[in-house]
């Protein structure tokens, strides 16, 4: 049985080695798995412009019978075949993903899948953060925004802005593990005063709703201001 060597790619995909004919190939879906694509997006690729395909140089159509060559390495042939792409195959499917994450994901493809330098891990690199802090990140974000009702998503949306210019990465999906913590207490900086930002708008509303109760219309018009000039030294200080 054939040994699968297993590395992470891009966003913690994780990739056994499939070797075909002495060389590593790539399914449509191990494509689409490193590139975070959905839909079958490599292989709909691949049929719009197969006839810039040549067999044998840029992929591997494996028939049925052939099954048995690949099933050590966790990879099935249904009934009417698989194909296979090579590294030359890659390189010409990809020219097609015009996002920043497939510039990434193809060095790190060839480096370490097809040309066998080790896996990024294994070389030192710093990889893209896990699944999990990306979870992390968004719910210390959550409890920022949360109690801000319908401003929650111009107001996460300002601080993800934010936080990407300060740490210096356009996606946080880009960001690297190492930086996981910088993140997190980027946002905590910021919670104290979203809360007092929710306090104050709470403070108001009832106010507002307790003149409207006892039919005060001449207070009424001083209740905001009044209201925002007490807060204001508060969320000041807070920044």
């Amino acid at each position: 049985m054939a040994e699968n060597n297993v590395i992470t790619i891009g966003h913690t995909a994780k990739l056994n080695i499939v070797v075909f004919r002495n060389e590593p190939v790539l399914t449509f879906s191990m494509i689409d798995q490193a590139h975070v694509k959905s839909g079958e997006t490599a292989k709909r690729s691949f049929s719009r412009n197969k006839k810039r395909f040549t067999e044998g140089k840029h992929y591997h159509l494996v028939p049925h019978a052939q099954a048995a060559e690949l099933r050590p390495y966790g990879v099935e042939v249904p009934p009417r075949g698989l194909t296979l792409i090579t590294k030359r195959g890659y390189l010409l499917l990809v020219k097609s993903f015009t996002d920043d994450l497939a510039w990434e994901v193809q060095e790190q493809l060839v480096d370490y899948y097809f040309e066998g330098q080790g896996s990024a891990e294994a070389s030192g690199q710093d990889q893209p953060i896990t699944i999990e802090q990306l979870q992390a990140i968004r719910a210390e974000m959550f409890n920022c925004s949360r109690y801000l009702k319908h401003r929650s998503a111009s107001f996460t949306q300002t601080l993800y802005h934010q936080m990407k210019a300060d740490l210096g990465y356009d996606k946080i999906e880009h960001m690297p593990r190492s930086q996981f913590e910088d993140a997190i207490q980027w946002i905590k900086r910021y919670q104290p005063i979203c809360h007092q930002v929710y306090g104050m708008s709470c403070h108001i509303e009832r106010e507002f709703m307790r003149r409207i109760k006892e039919q005060d219309y001449e207070e009424m018009v001083d209740v905001p201001q009044g209201i925002l000039e007490s807060y204001q030294p508060k969320v000041l200080m807070a920044l």
